[in-house]
């Protein structure tokens, strides 16, 4: 189980000040040296940054709405004292798969808002930059999400040994009462 130092803390909590800053800084950088797209280009690139921002709008959607219901469950084991129910639903993280393509979409969403057309470059600035503050918001949201223990927004649970209690050997203790109510 992963537990959050406070450095990373600290780093998840400036990371979208400092990731915001950097990426306006190349956005100004690329618009002081480089040449105009072509309109064909320009349409290209808004139908793809379009459809990227789709998809990724509808996975993460789908992936909040998960991990919010499987915390509440957590939520009311604890309430409970469901000892049974919080150690099936306990470990359970976004899967890495989902997260690397959630992760691929949004990169090409920034990149893809950063070569954007814009006919006055002082407009696409804060554009990219709200691009971006949402998406590395987004993330924010997705790692205090995967784990409800450690973070900002945290579960307490009533007694530390919920925490190390093995699931293997709970469950396959010979008391038949050890089962999860998994219909909370």
């Amino acid at each position: 189980m992963r537990r959050m130092t406070k450095g990373l803390e600290w780093f998840l909590s400036h990371s979208v000040l400092f990731s915001s800053v950097m990426t306006v800084a190349s956005y100004f950088t690329s618009r002081l040296f480089s040449t105009p797209l072509g309109r064909f280009d320009a349409e290209y690139v808004a139908f793809c940054l379009g459809s990227f921002t789709l998809f990724h709008s509808l996975v993460g959607n789908q992936l909040f709405d998960g991990r919010v219901k499987k915390i509440e469950i957590l939520r009311i084991a604890i309430l409970r004292r469901d000892l049974a129910t919080f150690l099936a639903y306990r470990d359970n993280r976004i899967e890495p798969a989902l997260l690397n393509w959630l992760r691929s979409l949004s990169i090409v969403i920034i990149c893809g808002t950063m070569i954007a057309p814009f006919e006055n470059h002082w407009l696409g600035l804060p554009f990219v930059w709200g691009v971006l503050y949402i998406i590395a918001s987004f993330w924010g949201t997705v790692i205090e999400l995967d784990d409800p223990f450690n973070g900002k927004w945290n579960l307490i649970v009533p007694d530390e040994t919920w925490m190390t209690e093995s699931p293997r050997t709970f469950f396959s203790s010979p008391d038949g009462k050890k089962t999860p109510n998994l219909s909370v």
